[in-house]
């Protein structure tokens, strides 16, 4: 019988890419922001 965190682990990379990827999407829009609030009048 497998064990209740085997049911819910990712099995494949393209998880952990997809992850990885949105983290940095969200890491470059606080930059931006952050660029934006700084020069903002």
């Amino acid at each position: 019988m497998p064990r209740l965190g085997d049911l819910f682990a990712p099995r494949d990379r393209a998880y952990f890419e997809l992850f990885e990827e949105a983290g940095k999407n969200v890491a470059h829009a606080a930059d931006l922001l952050d660029r934006l609030l700084v020069n903002f009048p």
